[in-house]
């Protein structure tokens, strides 16, 4: 089983019913899915990826997400901004899945 597949089924069967339960009055401001680096998130390999060291943060914010892989929390103004991203960063950040958004707040490409 890939890496994508095994965290979706995980997700479903024990990461949402444990946050419904013990979260329920913040779950519609949350989302879940994997997103970032790794062969996991590109549909290959399993969870580890080909080298067996994959890390995964675990719970992070949106704004935190972006500014960890593209230096930045907020929507560029410029070209020229935007041409500043480097094209592998804008990868790791539009791949993966995610698996559900209650608060719509993650960018529609993804």
């Amino acid at each position: 089983m890939k890496g994508i597949e095994l965290s979706r089924h995980y997700y479903k069967r024990v990461v949402m019913p444990a946050f419904s339960k013990r979260y329920r009055p913040f779950i519609n401001s949350m989302a879940f899915g994997l997103i970032g680096p790794g062969s996991e998130c590109y549909g290959y390999g399993p969870v580890k990826g080909f080298d067996g060291k994959s890390q995964r943060d675990g719970i992070t914010s949106v704004p935190a997400f972006f500014k960890r892989f593209l230096g930045f929390n907020r929507l560029h103004n410029t070209i020229k901004e935007w041409l500043s991203i480097k094209e592998e960063m804008l990868s790791v950040c539009t791949n993966g899945e995610v698996f559900d958004d209650f608060k719509a707040d993650l960018p529609p490409f993804l």
